[in-house]
């Protein structure tokens, strides 16, 4: 009798091949979508913002009417471009109907060629004949043609890139804080969502239409990000499958993204239908939730709904202000932005459901923004060097070798990028630790030479104790242990007898050398403090229940030399002046003892 397939009311965790397999997909799609994000935001700064590179290095701006709003340049005034001429023609080609297009001004310059040479236009004023115009390109005369909007070409393209990277930028952030929980479904699908959600939400295309190969990637990879999101919220936060029809509206989910594919007129009404039952099942998963569960979908919601309405406000104002504001420079800025009313919710939101799913690791949320800063101020600051020196070797060739050193100033802002990037990251490493991990600052400073001091005046009970206060204040330890000689010496947060002993385990290969066992649910941490295992330092999780991040780790590692020399410098202090002080008081006595008896003899004398 055959059995009847059973559906696991939990999505299994990620482990074995599966997770080796995941991790290979998931490197491959990262690697793909940093090519396609970064690749695209290359050719985004060689080819310009808008017609930052383009027409506007004329000195002019085309309508969309195809009628000159805007004259800027010395020579445009000079060879009779006037404003309202209608532009019939730019080096033979046409300007299509509703304005100059991303087409159009990619011909104009395939046609026109390198900055310098004459670009010829077809105007006419009113009802007056034809006539041809030649005019150069510059960037100088993009940069008069922008004056008084506080941009030039080449800084509108800059800032529209950055802003631009900002969203693709947090989706694969938080991508890559949910792969380090890839055991969990749940985080594993999230992540590989945000990946391919990246590549939509980027620069990404216009790589891949340079490179038309492989252009089918652009939009099979958010299609995949789309639909593993919706798979992730289905069974958010837990991996739990309930309502049990959870698991078919799983598997029609990828079925009904496929068949609006295939039949575009109802690709609508799948989406719809496949949302309305995905909000349904949250509903009903949520009301059978117990409350401490609960509490995990908090950060989801409202990192969604403020990042929504973020989203949503800044998006009408912004509408608004652009329908009362047609003037040039708004144009321009709008270039910057827009991206950024997009960046913004969106990094709110992605930071709501990477804390939820993460399960409250606060603690280590301060330790994700300070490599945050100190990323986003060396890559700034990288940025900035590069941008300077190239600058300075090009002004310095055009101005003594009469000649431009593109390439040249390149290659030695870069030189310069790289020799300056390791002592920049060791000062900015310092300068973010002490601004935002100060409790490591003083633990790695100043509980070694407290522990050397004590080590000289203090027993060794009082050295334990000192070092899990500080432990428990540094590193919100919820509890801590010492272990010396196979006893307890010293315990904070949990009774010395709750402390079972011996520790069965194989000798550490060396002091500090850092054992993790998750199994145990008091003391998940153990720090060696010598070639034994009677020798440890305990400690137990944070409140959050999370185990500490690398740096708190490796000052775990490096204090526990000085506490096992604390501890037996000062228990070899505290047994020899036990041993004096034993002595001293049987010497006392045997004094004692011979006057007491001299007292004795002198009578009978």
């Amino acid at each position: 009798m055959t059995q009847r397939l059973r559906i696991p009311g939990t999505l299994p965790p990620v482990t074995g091949w599966v997770a080796r397999l995941f991790g290979l997909l998931w490197v491959s799609v990262l690697a793909i979508t940093l090519v396609g994000v970064l690749g695209g935001a290359w050719y985004q700064l060689q080819d310009g913002a808008g017609s930052a590179y383009g027409l506007d290095t004329l000195g002019t701006d085309i309508a969309p009417d195809m009628r000159i709003d805007r004259v800027g340049s010395d020579e445009a005034r000079l060879a009779g471009v006037r404003i309202g001429d209608q532009v019939l023609s730019v080096e033979g080609i046409k300007v299509p109907a509703g304005g100059p297009d991303n087409q159009f001004i990619a011909e104009f310059k395939r046609r026109a060629g390198e900055a310098g040479k004459p670009v010829h236009l077809l105007l006419r004023t009113g009802q007056g004949a034809p006539r041809t115009i030649v005019l150069t390109r510059s960037l100088a005369h993009g940069a008069a043609l922008y004056a008084g909007s506080g941009l030039t070409p080449v800084s509108l393209t800059w800032a529209s890139v950055i802003a631009g990277l900002l969203a693709p930028a947090a989706l694969i952030l938080g991508a890559t804080l949910l792969f380090g929980r890839r055991r969990d479904a749940v985080a594993a699908l999230l992540s590989i969502s945000l990946l391919g959600i990246a590549t939509g939400a980027s620069f990404a295309g216009i790589f891949w239409r340079h490179h038309p190969e492989a252009a089918w990637l652009s939009p099979v990879l958010p299609a995949i990000g789309f639909i593993g999101l919706f798979l992730a919220i289905q069974v958010f936060p837990n991996g739990r499958l309930a309502p049990r029809w959870t698991v078919y509206l799983m598997a029609g989910t990828p079925v009904a993204f496929a068949a609006g594919l295939l039949w575009p007129s109802l690709a609508t009404t799948f989406v719809i239908t496949v949302v309305l039952l995905t909000l349904l099942a949250m509903v009903l998963r949520y009301r059978r939730e117990m409350p401490e569960a609960r509490r995990q979908w908090r950060w989801a919601m409202i990192g969604f709904v403020i990042g929504m309405l973020l989203l949503t406000a800044a998006a009408l104002l912004y509408n608004a202000y652009l329908d009362h504001h047609q003037d040039f420079a708004t144009a321009l800025w709008s270039w910057i932005v827009t991206p950024l009313i997009v960046a913004v919710p969106l990094t709110i939101i992605v930071a709501g459901v990477v804390l939820s799913v993460l399960r409250y690791r606060l603690y280590d949320t301060q330790a994700a923004v300070s490599r945050s800063v100190l990323l986003g101020v060396l890559t700034l600051t990288l940025l900035a060097i590069f941008t300077g020196s190239e600058k300075i070797i090009e002004v310095i060739g055009e101005r003594y070798f009469d000649e431009s050193m593109g390439s040249l100033a390149g290659a030695v802002g870069a030189a310069f990028a790289a020799v300056a990037i390791v002592p920049l990251h060791h000062r900015l490493s310092h300068w973010v630790e002490d601004r935002f991990r100060k409790n490591l600052i003083h633990l790695r400073h100043d509980l070694p030479p407290l522990l050397t001091e004590l080590g000289e005046t203090s027993d060794p009970n009082s050295v334990a104790l000192t070092v899990l206060d500080h432990l428990e204040h540094g590193l919100h330890a919820t509890r801590g242990a010492v272990i010396a000689k196979g006893r307890v010496l010293a315990v904070r947060g949990i009774d010395a007898s709750d402390v079972v002993l011996p520790f069965n385990e194989v000798a550490p290969a060396r002091v500090g050398a850092l054992s993790v066992q998750k199994r145990d649910p008091l003391f998940p941490l153990r720090i060696p403090l010598a070639a034994d295992s009677d020798h440890l330092l305990l400690l137990g999780a944070r409140p959050d229940a999370s185990l500490y991040d690398r740096q708190e780790r490796e000052l775990l590692s490096d204090i526990a030399a000085p506490l096992a020399q604390a501890l037996r410098v000062s228990d070899d202090r505290t047994r020899r002046e036990a041993t004096i002080a034993a002595r001293f008081d049987r010497i006392e006595r045997e004094l004692r003892a011979l006057r007491a008896s001299r007292d004795l003899v002198t009578p009978a004398e």
